[in-house]
């Protein structure tokens, strides 16, 4: 999926490790260009939403309700708007690695 040149690029990592290593043990989105919106949805494989945020800074350590999840595909989807741009929505995968 390609981006419009003038919107924001994000980083989207493709897997993270929640163990506590202090290396990667969230699922972060990372830019490097300010957002005016964002929110991001992550469900689990039976259509749970297991996270929802609107911080960028803020990343899903694997957890839902307290209680760590199973390692697994996870969908997520992001809706986001840069300076001057119009709302964006994308979504993948991301793999839960225990």
């Amino acid at each position: 999926m390609s981006t419009p040149a003038n919107m924001p690029q994000l980083f989207i990592p493709t897997a993270f490790t929640p163990n506590g290593d202090g290396v990667n043990d969230t699922f972060k989105i990372v830019t490097k260009s300010p957002l005016t919106y964002y929110g991001i949805t992550i469900y689990d494989n039976n259509n749970i939403v297991v996270y929802q945020g609107n911080n960028i800074e803020t990343g899903w350590d694997g957890r839902y309700e307290g209680d760590p999840e199973p390692g697994g595909s996870y969908l997520w989807v992001i809706n986001y708007r840069g300076e001057g741009t119009a709302l964006a929505k994308m979504s993948g995968w991301v793999e839960l690695i225990r």
